[in-house]
């Protein structure tokens, strides 16, 4: 299931005016090959990563970023865990489990081989069905988003947890591979108080040895691990912000993994023969999204439409995505679901400028309009705004207005609905109900997922019965009718799939690079599904 693919940038091709706007940014990236001037290699086995973003807690309940999802992986488990594509379950901590008949109640039998790290308020006793009770009731009670169809958990033998759900819900399974369900013992969470989110006690492959927010995150190899134990004795995970700066450390050798790697800094890894590039889609949709109930022109469908006619999604992704960093699409959901149907892309606006006037000329605009479009002012959002600036102003004379902000701005002022246009980018998983199913549902509204704060009672019900739908044949029917319902809507320009980019020092073996983002160490048992262990050569 390995996904790990050395890609080169391709070239961008654009029309006159985005030819100005998008020159410089690329050059080939077959020139490469050239080692870069780095410092004396390292013989050790402590592996080295780079993180974008502050690890500010180790608390399942309150992870924030990926940067945390990856840290925290590797010192907990969760009952399940999924595949490289998120479409298969494997056990974990479970051995096995069965669902009943009408899709209400999972019993779950552990592995008893199980044992918690040794901390300060127990001594790395066994893992028992008390344990996950506590655990999922505790996750329960804080992430309702990810747990919310979940109802009694109780214990039914030593090593035999059973959940009833309140209702029937094909994504449970997939929820409890959430990081926010991973298994941990109640006496450290209760003996250290709020100080547990720095003391994170787990049953995974490495223990967690110092963790300073801001700073680093150190862990050490689990002796005790279940399952193979790994290869790599320590891991580092230090926090740079700075893009220059990480690329920098990587190209010296200073840290072996960037797992954040962006725009410029992938030409760098590609023309270096001590380094390997690593990229494999992941689940996260870049998007414009029109907000339907604004006072101004966006209430119009005839004017989204005519945005979105006005809008080449081709030259649109490649000019954000210039290294082959993301896939272009046109529907709502990734383009890597298995839920996502290329053939009815025929239900978006296609690419027509003509049109595009003649539809705003019908909604009253013959020339054209100023709108504000809001965004946190990342490298990536930049040229979406001023690709589509151009775009739109050669086409429709629309004037976009750009208006950034930090996030809690930006996301307080999608929860009260006081804009007129947004860019932005979500994360979802390969099942349509975190994308498609979010998208369109009314108890979504504001925020990340509905800020076009859509309502229709009849999708509502259709969202609703798809995720009650065991069967996937028949959940995919039912997402392609909602799709056939609700593109035309206009609601949003849904133009590229993320991919994950990651850059990785030669001397790092064994690298298998999933669709979740997280670069996993050490995972499973050999010989079993969904095994990873890497390993350093020096």
């Amino acid at each position: 299931m390995k996904k790990s693919l050395l890609c080169a940038a391709r070239p961008l091709v654009t029309g006159l005016a985005l030819a100005l706007l998008l020159a410089g940014g690329v050059g080939s990236a077959y020139g490469g090959g050239n080692s870069q001037a780095g410092g004396t290699p390292r013989v050790d086995n402590t592996l080295r990563i780079a993180l974008s973003r502050s690890v500010k807690t180790l608390d399942p309940l309150y992870l924030d970023s990926v940067a945390a999802d990856n840290v925290i992986q590797q010192i907990g488990d969760t009952l399940v865990r999924n595949d490289a594509t998120q479409s298969q379950f494997y056990p974990s901590l479970a051995t096995d489990w069965t669902i009943s008949a009408d899709g209400i109640t999972y019993v779950f039998n552990l592995r008893q081989d199980v044992y918690f790290h040794a901390g300060k308020y127990q001594n790395g006793r066994q893992l028992n069905a008390q344990d996950v009770v506590y655990s999922l009731n505790r996750a329960k009670g804080y992430f309702s988003n990810y747990l919310y169809m979940l109802g009694p958990v109780e214990a039914t033998g030593p090593f035999q947890v059973t959940c009833h759900l309140n209702v029937p819900d094909a994504t449970f399974l997939y929820n409890l591979t959430s990081n926010s369900n991973i298994i941990i013992p109640k006496e450290e969470v209760d003996g250290w108080g709020a100080e547990f989110a720095n003391h994170f006690i787990g049953t995974g492959p490495f223990k967690l040895e110092t963790h300073t927010p801001d700073q680093r995150t150190i862990l050490v190899r689990n002796d005790n691990y279940y399952g193979t134990k790994p290869n790599i004795d320590r891991v580092e995970y230090h926090i740079i912000t700075d893009t220059a700066q990480r690329t920098n450390a990587l190209r010296t050798g200073e840290i072996d993994v960037d797992v954040a790697l962006v725009g410029d800094s992938i030409q760098t890894v590609i023309d270096s023969d001590r380094l390997t590039l690593y990229q494999t889609p992941a689940y996260r949709i870049n998007l414009v999204g029109f907000n339907t109930q604004s006072k101004g022109p966006l209430s119009d469908n005839r004017v989204r439409q005519a945005l979105i006619k006005a809008t080449d999604y081709e030259t649109l992704s490649k000019g954000v995505f210039r290294y082959n960093e993301g896939d272009a699409q046109k529907l709502p959901l990734p383009i890597n679901s298995w839920g996502y149907d290329k053939s009815l892309e025929r239900l978006v606006p296609s690419y027509d400028v003509a049109g595009a006037k003649a539809l705003l000329a019908q909604a009253g605009y013959p020339n054209g309009f100023k709108v504000t479009i809001n965004y946190v002012a990342t490298a990536n959002r930049e040229r979406a705004v001023t690709i589509l600036q151009a775009m739109w102003k050669e086409a429709l004379n629309v004037e976009l207005v750009p208006s950034t902000s930090e996030q809690a701005v930006y996301m307080e002022i999608l929860n009260t609905g006081n804009f007129e246009i947004m860019a932005g980018g979500q994360g979802c998983t390969a099942d349509p109900a975190t994308s498609l199913g979010y998208f369109y549902s009314t108890d979504k509204i504001g925020g990340n997922y509905n800020p076009w704060r859509f309502s229709k009672p009849e999708i509502d019900a259709k969202v609703a019965a798809a995720v009650a739908t065991p069967d996937r044949a028949k959940r995919i029917q039912i997402y392609h009718e909602i799709l056939e319902q609700v593109v035309p809507e206009n609601v949003g320009i849904f133009f590229a799939n993320e991919k994950q980019t990651w850059g990785v020092a030669n001397r790092v073996k064994n690298v298998e690079q999933w669709s979740s983002s997280v670069m996993d160490i050490c995972k499973g048992t050999q010989g079993q599904p969904g095994y990873i262990n890497l390993s350093i050569s020096n």
